[in-house]
């Protein structure tokens, strides 16, 4: 159905184009058709909180439904799906020309002639989708140069149609409900900025509002920074911006004089203007829909008076006749055009529609030999995956199984490292502790030899000794005269043991 379309899913890589508190609009690309467009997806949490329900949303997707004329944005479907949030999504073509407010800031100065013809096409086209959305007794109540956006061969659409409203026939909006706070405060109408009740002429209004912008070369953007929407409150800034639009262009300045009529009733219709500029003539006072209120002229005189600006001589009845013949046939030549518009406009449309029912069919076959050729594929990478993944595991075994074998042999090489290890420590010891003993015995035998060497020396003194005793004896028992001189040598001098004769002072006691 229309509120469940999923044939457009929308992408996480699709790129931003713009957005408000609670809506953004994205470039997204069909898989089917491979076709970029431009997705509207609304919170529907945020929206609600608004007071914007899901049915509000749903009639914006039905009033592009409805609505098929070449300067309103082209609808393609319209979808819920569920993300991090809840979303509604409107399809729309993908326009790449920029929007009327980029063209208006752009602009260095007046109008010049060479921008003319385009200035008249972009306002004809707006005011050929104005004129179509009236005829359906629907009004656009947000008409800024925000909402009128280009196609890449620079023809103007009509977007945004959230705040669009569908009248009853003869009927006007009601200031009741905060109805008349919709829609930008700078391009609003008098009426609407006075909190009454208003119709399609609030359009008019803010058409006749942009054209008065691209004359001058300024915008209300720039005569109003603050955005308070000054325009609509003070009718001499109206007259104002009128004189001026007028000494840059007396065609153009005329018809936004009438655009800007004060009194809605005074304005042209959408319809009128659009034939103003498709035709390049000023308004005529029968393009200017008329009614008996306190604001508006008795006279038809007084009206062409206010239009063309000079006093009307009385006319005769063959004048009059005359003018009632030509409007006549007016009429009927631009109900023929308008029948003959319609007509080509359904043709196309109906062209249209087969082209975008035989592009789904063909896409339809492309997705189910896509999916064939997918799942054929899918198949072989598994089939791919599976052999790879036993290769791999018999890759894995084998390798395993030689990790083991070489973990073994390390195991038994670094065993016998152990033994060898212990085996030479082992040595080591035992080399230590008998160099340690033959140590130990060589110092024994050492101390033992010294021992009885110091015992031999000390038998071979202590039998000196005697013998030197026993000598002496002998000597003394042979010479008793010198008993007495025994200890006293010659003049101080002393014999040795060994016979020589030292001095006395080299005896010790």
């Amino acid at each position: 159905t229309l509120y469940t379309y999923t044939g457009i899913p929308p992408s996480k890589s699709a790129s931003f184009l713009g957005g408000g508190a609670f809506a953004t609009v994205h470039t997204m690309r069909n898989a089917g058709d491979k076709l970029i467009y431009a997705v509207k997806l609304t919170m529907i949490k945020g929206a609600t909180q608004k007071g914007i329900t899901v049915e509000k949303l749903r009639e914006e997707a039905v009033r592009l439904h409805s609505l098929n004329h070449f300067n309103i944005v082209r609808y393609y479907a319209a979808f819920t799906f569920k993300d991090d949030f809840d979303y509604f999504a409107i399809v729309m073509e993908h326009l790449t020309g920029g929007s009327l407010l980029d063209r208006l800031e752009k602009t260095t100065g007046a109008l010049t002639s060479d921008e003319a013809p385009d200035t008249a096409k972009w306002a004809r086209q707006v005011a050929s989708a104005l004129a179509h959305m009236h005829a359906q007794r629907m009004q656009h109540r947000d008409l800024k140069p925000d909402n009128v956006l280009f196609n890449g061969a620079g023809d103007a659409k009509v977007i945004d149609l959230g705040l669009a409203i569908v009248l009853k026939k003869k009927s006007r909006v009601s200031s009741r409900g905060g109805a008349n706070a919709v829609g930008a405060l700078l391009y609003q109408s008098p009426e609407k900025a006075r909190g009454g009740a208003y119709d399609e002429k609030d359009d008019v209004w803010a058409l006749g509002c942009m054209l008065a912008g691209a004359v001058t070369g300024r915008s209300l953007e720039a005569r109003d920074d603050k955005g308070a929407g000054l325009l609509s409150k003070d009718e001499t800034k109206v007259k104002e911006l009128v004189r001026e639009s007028k000494r840059v262009s007396p065609k153009f300045g005329g018809l936004v004089a009438e655009m800007l009529k004060w009194n809605p009733r005074a304005r042209p219709t959408a319809a009128s203007v659009e034939e103003s500029l498709r035709l390049g003539k000023p308004l005529s006072p029968d393009d200017v829909t008329v009614e008996e209120t306190r604001d508006t002229p008795k006279s038809t005189n007084s009206i062409v008076k206010r239009i063309f600006g000079c006093c009307l001589a009385d006319q005769s009845a063959l004048a009059e006749a005359k003018a009632g013949k030509e409007k006549t046939q007016r009429e009927a030549a631009a109900t023929a055009e308008a029948k003959r518009r319609r007509a080509a406009a359904e043709a196309k449309a109906a062209e249209a529609e087969r082209k975008l029912r035989d592009a789904e069919a063909k896409a339809t076959r492309e997705g189910r030999l896509r999916e064939a050729a997918a799942a054929a594929e899918a198949e072989r990478r598994r089939a791919a995956a599976a052999e790879a993944e036993r290769r791999r595991r018999a890759a894995e075994a084998e390798t395993n199984e030689e990790k083991r074998q070489r973990l073994v042999a390390e195991a038994r090489a670094a065993e016998a490292e152990r033994k060898l290890r212990v085996a030479e420590a082992r040595a080591a010891e035992e080399r230590r502790q008998r160099a340690a003993e033959d140590e130990a015995e060589r110092q024994r035998r050492a101390r033992v030899k010294a021992a009885k060497d110091e015992e031999e020396k000390r038998q071979r003194r202590a039998e000196k000794i005697d013998l030197s005793k026993l000598a002496l004896v002998r000597t003394l028992e042979g010479h008793s005269h010198v008993v007495n001189c025994v200890a006293v040598w010659r003049r101080g001098t002393r014999r040795s043991r060994s016979g020589t004769w030292r001095p006395a002072n080299a005896w010790r006691r």
